[in-house]
């Protein structure tokens, strides 16, 4: 029985290139088999159908016979024993694989990467990271590190650029100089072709005459590289650092990587961060509370003397100012917040007892 491509492909037999195409894509999404919901099947039938009509001459002989001469299949049927379907003709389809939306990985692994390519990345060195840990006093005062790194560096002997010191850069005469191949890659759906890096040059485009003999060609080798790291006063826990072009060396003298440095703020047990601010607190006596007093309070650098209120209530917060940690790139300081805690005896002697009835009796004077 003669098939009637259109209807599979469901356009008219006036529809244009551009609409077959159109309804090949929409059809292949939705039948695909590693789609889930897909119909081996059916896609086989809409790849027969588009790599018939999506061919302008294959279209027309099957226009005028009802089928394509010398593809394998007549009117009748069968032929290479899959059906009428030829896989070679599938070739002829051309598709533009970003044109299927979330389909084209799938379609990827099928066509081996038929995307074809149009530049080449520039290569750049890989970035690295490492943590740097300092305590609270480091973040009023600022900090300095020494880091020991074994990372991939310039090679000093052909200073990045892969050849022989006297040796001259030629062009690659595997890719003329592009940085990219092309190549055919044969599936079962047919020859497609595929841009690619230049394994050789590396996608430079140039290779020396003579290698380094250092680096054997790349440009770099792997060094131990000794940094010191400032951190600045007033940096928060959690904080990166980026370290321009302390990365790992690309090869061929490209663009180093950048090293980035996470802060760790170990956590003082007297205190508490709030931004640029420091919370801390006091106990005292009642009695100071009521009388007032100066009692001694810790700071990060040292202990200060605190004046104490008379009249001081539970909870109360009481301010030094600028004694607070350092505003990042900034001469100025948060303040230092101290909460007092009254402490109320448990057990009194008798005098004591005595004097606080006496003055509860005269309480109404205050």
């Amino acid at each position: 029985m003669q098939k009637d491509y259109y209807k599979t492909l469901g356009v008219s037999k006036s529809a244009t290139q551009a609409e077959i195409k159109r309804a090949f894509r929409k059809l292949a999404q939705k039948h695909h088999p590693d789609t889930g919901n897909g119909d081996e099947a059916k896609f086989k039938e809409l790849n027969e159908a588009y790599s018939v009509l999506g061919d302008e001459t294959k279209r027309k002989q099957y226009d005028k016979h009802g089928f394509v001469p010398g593809s394998g299949a007549g009117p009748g049927g069968a032929g290479r024993g899959q059906g009428s379907y030829n896989w070679q003709d599938f070739s002829n389809a051309n598709i533009n694989f970003e044109d299927l939306g979330g389909f084209g990985d799938i379609f990827e692994t099928f066509f081996g990467g038929g995307r074809t390519g149009t530049r080449t990345k520039s290569q750049r060195g890989a970035d690295l990271e490492t943590r740097i840990t300092i305590d609270l006093k480091e973040v009023i005062t600022g900090a300095e590190r020494e880091l020991g790194l074994n990372k991939w560096a310039k090679c000093s002997h052909c200073r990045g650029e892969g050849a022989e010191p006297g040796a001259s850069i030629k062009t690659c005469p595997i890719c003329h100089g592009s940085g990219k191949v092309t190549r055919a890659t044969q599936t079962m759906f047919g020859s497609f072709a595929q841009t690619v890096v230049c394994s050789d040059c590396r996608g430079q485009g140039k290779v020396p005459e003579k290698k380094c003999t250092k680096c054997n060609g790349h440009g770099r080798t792997k060094k131990l590289r000794n940094l010191k790291i400032k951190v600045p006063a007033g940096v928060q826990d959690g904080s990166v650092i980026r370290v321009t072009g302390e990365g790992e060396a690309a090869e061929f003298g490209g663009k180093s990587g950048d090293l980035y440095l996470h802060i760790v703020v170990k956590k003082d047990p007297r205190f508490i961060r709030d931004g640029n601010n420091l919370l801390t607190e006091i106990s005292i006596p009642f009695y100071e509370a009521i009388l007032g007093a100066v009692s001694k309070v810790s700071t990060v650098e040292g202990s200060v003397d605190l004046k104490i209120p008379a009249g001081t209530q539970p909870g109360q917060i009481i301010k030094i100012s600028g004694r607070g940690t350092p505003v990042l790139n900034s001469l100025r300081r948060g303040d230092l917040l101290i909460k007092v805690n009254v402490e109320i005896p448990k057990k009194i002697s008798s005098a004591q007892k005595k004097l606080l009835e006496e003055w509860d009796g005269k309480r109404g004077w205050f």
